[in-house]
């Protein structure tokens, strides 16, 4: 696991924990931390679920847009907030679960969209967006209604929330970007009344 503000690795699985550590990114490099961190900044207890926080020397320094930013010297203080949503376990083994920009509020409590995809998955492709008040909206490619009216109680159930506000639509294909990847901002306008 890396991102490029961290030159770029800043994680690895033991292949001798492969078995045992099925999802995980794996445990920070030597010299490298992770913390995790809930929205007041306090860091999470293992199982604890936030912000995937990274401290280590390999974190860039800042991001410089002109010259004169080279002389500005090291903003990040080794420290990068890196977007992405996970937990550690007790051992200090990272898993990811999403990002912080792929997050909707379901009657005020926050909620994964990433996560919400991985419950769906085992039904069919979809793809998870905000609605534009509260909620969310599925989009699917599973044209079983019985079966999606079934899918769409039992996330209510599992996510504690309204089934009113779980809306889901049929597609004959997920839209994606040139690069393969799901086209999440198409799929928003969509939600929002925006077929385009």
């Amino acid at each position: 696991y890396g991102q490029t503000e961290a030159a770029p690795r800043m994680a690895c699985l033991p292949p001798n924990r492969l078995a045992d550590k099925i999802g995980s990114a794996g445990v920070a490099l030597p010299g490298g931390r992770f913390a995790i961190r809930h929205e007041s900044g306090d860091e999470a207890p293992p199982g604890g679920r936030g912000e995937i926080v990274y401290s280590g020397p390999n974190v860039m320094m800042g991001y410089a847009q002109s010259r004169e930013d080279l002389a500005r010297g090291d903003e990040a203080g080794g420290v990068l907030r890196t977007g992405d949503l996970g937990y550690l376990d007790d051992e200090g083994f990272l898993y990811i679960t999403g990002r912080t920009k792929r997050i909707a509020k379901i009657s005020g409590v926050r909620v994964s969209l990433d996560e919400v995809e991985a419950m769906l998955g085992a039904v069919a492709p979809a793809a998870v967006v905000a609605a534009p008040d509260d909620g969310v909206v599925v989009f699917t490619t599973c044209p079983d209604a019985e079966l999606l009216a079934k899918v769409r109680r039992q996330l209510a159930r599992d996510l504690a929330a309204a089934v009113k506000l779980l809306d889901f639509r049929v597609l004959a294909e997920l839209p994606v970007l040139p690069n393969g990847k799901v086209d999440y901002a198409r799929l928003t306008r969509m939600g929002d009344g925006d077929g385009s």
